[in-house]
């Protein structure tokens, strides 16, 4: 993935996972999909 100040996915909730997340090179992540982010 490229590298972005801040990343907002949209679409379906619990998209960014434990499994995922290390590919996410942003400086703010801004979770705003149809759920509550949960840690996992």
């Amino acid at each position: 993935m490229k590298s972005m100040k801040i990343f907002v996915p949209l679409a379906i909730a619990n998209q960014i996972t434990s499994k995922n997340s290390e590919c996410i090179q942003a400086s703010i992540v801004v979770e705003v999909a149809s759920g509550i982010p949960t840690i996992e």
